[in-house]
């Protein structure tokens, strides 16, 4: 069959624009991949943000419970130390009524010990044994052995019924809040014995 040259134009013609339609519909296909591609990407990143933000959520709430669990420790640790520091200041204002009360005349007290006293004579050589303290003092009466790590040796001291006194004499037995009177008498020592009693510090 013989073709016209105006059916070989309008064959030409419909193959170019089916050429044409196949290079658009490629482009197309092209651009809806990229399309595909770059929302893929951004749906990623979409789920990428929403985990951080997840996770940063997470971590907010940990801190903050972090944050309440210290300031709730640091209100209790407070109340603590305003009720010691109140304890304190009573026992400071007790103490100081007591020194108050038994001031002698011409000292000054600043501080006391509870303490366990016994009694040693002074003509029994002192806890040395030759009548010589640790301090090389002689044993008499207003010298006192202590536990020189309660209070040091050379400390002066106020004893209420006994009366001044130095801290200058040890004894192996004589450890804490012991102390040790030195009486110039054994009936003296017979009559004190043993007892509690509590011991001020003299401002030197």
């Amino acid at each position: 069959m013989l073709i016209s040259a105006k059916s070989l134009n309008e064959v030409s013609k419909v193959l170019y624009i089916y050429r044409r339609m196949i290079r658009t519909n490629q482009e197309l296909m092209r651009n809806l991949e990229e399309e595909k591609n770059t929302y893929e990407m951004i749906f990623r990143k979409s789920e990428d943000t929403k985990n951080n933000i997840k996770i940063t959520k997470e971590n907010i709430t940990l801190e903050k419970e972090a944050l309440e669990n210290y300031l709730a420790n640091r209100e209790a640790l407070l109340a603590q130390v305003k009720t010691e520091k109140s304890e304190f200041t009573t026992l400071l204002a007790e103490i100081k009524e007591r020194i108050r009360q038994i001031q002698p005349p011409g000292l000054t007290l600043i501080g006391e010990w509870d303490m366990v006293a016994t009694a040693y004579f002074s003509g029994g050589g002192g806890l040395s044994g030759n009548g010589i303290t640790a301090i090389g003092f002689r044993a008499r009466k207003g010298i006192v052995a202590v536990d020189p790590r309660v209070i040091p040796l050379g400390t002066k001291l106020y004893i209420p019924g006994y009366g001044e006194a130095l801290a200058a004499d040890t004894g192996g037995w004589i450890k804490g809040n012991r102390i040790d009177l030195v009486f110039e008498s054994l009936e003296e020592c017979y009559r004190f014995g043993r007892r509690k009693l509590k011991v001020y510090l003299v401002e030197d």
